[in-house]
């Protein structure tokens, strides 16, 4: 889980991340979702809407420390590099 943890910060850094549900529903382009395990259901159903790969990371207050929040439920990645990478980090 650091590895992915990891690269989401680089996607954070290099402006490829929608992150919290709004960012989530207006996004155009959207290669993966990450929810944290403890993510409420809107946010579930919201991500099984968007039609692409949904990773389950972390909990909300993990994903929040690593993108400088107090919690985040749910993350779209808007690049297919980093998306690759995190699915890849997520099957090792």
């Amino acid at each position: 889980m650091e590895k992915v943890l990891t690269l989401l910060g680089f996607a954070h850094k290099a402006g490829q991340l929608a992150i919290g549900r709004s960012a989530v529903l207006t996004a155009k382009k959207v290669y993966a979702i990450v929810l944290a395990r403890d993510a409420s259901e809107k946010n579930r159903l919201i991500a099984q809407d968007r039609q692409v790969a949904v990773h389950m990371c972390g909990t909300k207050e993990e994903l929040g420390r690593i993108l400088g929040r107090d919690q985040v439920a749910i993350i779209a990645i808007l690049d297919q590099g980093f998306a690759r990478a995190i699915g890849s980090a997520l099957a090792d």
